[in-house]
């Protein structure tokens, strides 16, 4: 044990590490909380033996920088005030490690509430798996480090300001466990694999570390060998900074139609994919050819190559072969300097794949030993490539191709593999998109399963204005990508709201305006909207007064009398407002005053569902005339009436009929059409008669009614309403 050291007046004074201390291979060492180790190289530990690190959440061990004056006694070790500081993120020239454990060291060793700043790596474990336990590292290159067979336990743990990435791996290594730990600041967002060659068949699946759900993996140059084949699990994304990966047996990347599983090949900086890995916001964007790209060599075995529903970006060559033939389905080669550069006898299969906004060729079959067959697909246009011997540059329109490719037929309805957001599958997102988001929304189109599955950029509720919103926020840069593509992030914005649709009052005949009001609003950017109304009562003739700074479109079902509204923009309701003015005309009229319902069927918050909590509004249509509206049937009929409408409970309903031997009928419904009650069905006299409104003499349960009144089979209807 490693005690704490009282000297010169100095209580638990500072340890200052000179060299790499050795745990020999038998021997336990143990740290007590509190110590605080410094150094001018990161000289820390090199584990043969065990190695327990017993700091507490109030008295952490701490190793780190000895210009570091935050922590120790004396927190100034060097006393020259702030003359020196530890060098800005990590340090200048050379960098140890501070922990290593090596593959003799005990598997039983524990690092736990201990600070690791200013190093190269914070713990190291080579083919170890000791126990790290929440851990703050800091300012160092990255945080732990794992090669060979290694799983060791990593929980509970910070990684802030790292250089580059929180872990480095080894695809045959990966923590035992990796709870609540949290990746912040300039830290990459990644996790690092390691450049090796791949010796053992693995699969690469979907994770997450850090707080950050389906986490990017991070890669340079990989192998895969002779002996060895990697299947990649759907929804993977894979990032590099410059590299590639080099297949010499077998690739299986079999990935699926929806942005989750979708498994991706691209740029460190292509933020649209696993969001922003590199941590800098929109600071750096992604470059054509900024790596390799996936290269099958001949000693590979093309039945253990294939991909489906991939996206191969920024590459130099998005797919090389030398004499292999991968089979490539669904996918989508783009933005690359040459899609697929086949060479020697390279026979690949290209079917139902999108290749779109390629530098170059799009396909380069550069010794024609065979010709490839790259049918149904689709090459930027409906137009199908452009087929030519000669060099030039790829377009968005229409793609290049060499001779000896066979890319007939050709896809000519659009991109079949687009990216999220491209609802018009023209391959790239654009405000057009966000507009026929907006007219499906209000039913004025219907879009595709291709489109369906691509317009809910926010992976929940399905197709709504919010999704518009989305996209024209990615349009005009506030946000790099989309709930869905980052496994519902919390992009998708909680919003809170109550809609009050007005009331009013209007003589048969006439027009009247309902104010649509919100308020407790806050961070709305998009909002749906279904308003049912009683076409026997009321004409829709428009909206009108939509509030600035957001698209809208409408649609009306006039017989079922159904208003559909759908608005949507970049920036957010914060305030109450006059969200729309709804205009009727009044098209009914009585003796007495009828009130018919404005009712709230569907009201979205972005995509939060605040139906229950919108207040319906009313209309009430007041006598102007003196005509009473009848039921005419062979000269004899009759007139109905509500009253008082709305009620609380002890309405009556009052009719006449004009002759002798009719029969009256008179029933109750609920808003879905289900018969509540029958209140009259018998043979009546001329005369003026009366019942109550109740369900078998008890009264309406709180809610609106249609009261339907039918002499001789001619029937006329009214709603009713009870409240409390």
């Amino acid at each position: 044990t490693i005690p704490v050291r009282n000297f010169g007046g100095y209580n638990n004074i500072n340890y200052f590490m000179e060299g790499v201390c050795t745990v020999n291979s038998g021997t336990t060492i143990t740290i007590p909380a509190g110590i605080v180790f410094k150094s001018n190289y990161a000289s820390g530990f090199n584990v043969n033996g065990r190695l327990n690190i017993e700091g507490t959440t109030l008295n952490p061990v701490v190793f780190t920088n000895d210009k570091d004056d935050n922590y120790g006694n004396p927190a100034d070790m060097n006393q020259n005030g702030t003359a020196t500081l530890p060098p800005s993120g990590i340090w200048n020239g050379w960098a140890g490690n501070w922990i290593t454990f090596n593959d003799v060291s005990n598997d039983s060793s524990i690092v736990k509430n201990t600070v690791f700043k200013y190093g190269d790596i914070g713990v190291s474990a080579l083919s170890a798996s000791p126990t790290v336990d929440s851990v703050r590292f800091e300012n160092l290159y990255y945080g732990v480090d794992m090669n060979g067979v290694s799983a060791p336990k990593i929980d509970h743990c910070i990684f802030h300001n790292l250089l580059y990435y929180p872990m480095q791996i080894s695809l045959v290594s990966y923590p035992a466990s990796s709870a609540n730990n949290l990746i912040s600041g300039s830290t990459y967002k990644v996790v690092k694999v390691r450049d090796e060659t791949l010796t053992q068949d693995v699969t690469l699946p979907k994770r997450s570390f850090g707080g950050i759900s389906n986490i990017s993996y991070l890669f340079g140059n990989y192998t895969i060998g002779t002996g060895a084949v990697l299947n990649i699990n759907p929804g993977v994304v894979c990032k590099f900074n410059g590299g590639g990966i080099t297949v010499n047996k077998g690739m299986i990347a079999d990935g699926g139609f929806s942005a989750d599983s979708n498994i991706v090949f691209t740029d460190y900086r292509d933020d649209f994919y696993g969001g922003d890995a590199n941590a800098d916001s929109s600071a750096s964007i992604p470059a054509m050819a900024s790596w390799n790209g996936i290269t099958f060599n001949d000693q590979s075995l093309d039945p253990l190559c294939h991909l489906k529903h991939c996206f191969i970006k920024y590459s130099y060559y998005g797919i090389y072969t030398t004499s292999a033939s991968p089979q490539v389905t669904y996918s989508t080669i783009t933005n690359n300097y040459y899609g697929v550069y086949a060479t020697a006898a390279s026979n690949p299969v290209f079917n139902y794949c999108d290749f779109n906004d390629n530098y170059y060729w799009s396909i380069n079959n550069v010794d024609k030993s065979f010709v490839i067959d790259a049918t149904n697909c689709w090459w930027g246009s409906n137009l199908g490539p452009i087929q030519t011997n000669s060099s030039g540059n790829g377009t968005s329109v229409q793609e290049l191709i060499t001779t000896a490719v066979n890319y007939q037929p050709f896809k000519t309805t659009g991109s079949g593999n687009p990216l999220m957001g491209d609802v018009s599958l023209n391959g790239s997102v654009q405000a057009y998109d966000a507009s026929l988001v907006l007219q499906s929304a209000v039913s004025l189109i219907s879009l595709n399963p291709t489109q369906l599955q691509v317009a809910d950029v926010s992976a929940a509720a399905g197709v709504t204005a919010y999704d518009a919103s989305l996209i024209l926020q990615y349009v005009i840069g506030l946000i790099q990508s989309f709930p869905a593509e980052m496994t519902k992030s919390p992009l998708a914005a909680a919003s809170s709201a109550q809609l009050t649709v007005g009331g009013a009052s209007a003589g048969y005949n006439q027009d009247v305006m309902i104010p649509l009001q919100l308020t407790n609003v806050s961070g709305m950017y998009s909002t749906d909207i279904k308003i049912k109304y009683d076409p026997a009562y009321l004409q829709f003739t428009s909206v009108s007064n939509f509030i600035t700074g957001m698209n809208h479109l409408y649609s009306i079902d006039s017989i079922n009398g159904i208003l559909s509204i759908a608005m949507a923009g970049t920036d957010p309701i914060n305030s109450d407002l006059i969200l729309a003015q709804l205009n009727f005309h009044t098209i009914s009229q009585s003796t007495h005053p009828i009130t018919t319902m404005l009712t709230v069927v569907k009201f979205l918050s972005n995509e939060n569902d605040m139906t229950l909590a919108a207040i319906s509004g009313s209309i009430t249509i007041t006598d102007n005339s003196t005509n009473i509206p009848t039921i005419a049937a062979n000269g004899a009929g009759g007139v109905f009436l509500v009253y008082p409408n709305p009620s609380t409970s002890d309405a009556v309903i009052s009719y006449e009929l004009y002759a002798d031997h009719q029969m009256v009928n008179i029933e109750v419904y609920n808003m879905i059409g289900q018969k509540i009650a029958s209140l009259v069905n018998e043979t009546k006299g001329a005369g003026k008669y009366s019942v109550s409104v109740s369900n078998q003499g008890k009264p309406l349960s709180y809610g609106s009614y249609l009261i339907r009144f039918t002499i001789g089979g001619l029937s006329q209807s009214q709603i009713f309403q009870v409240v409390r």
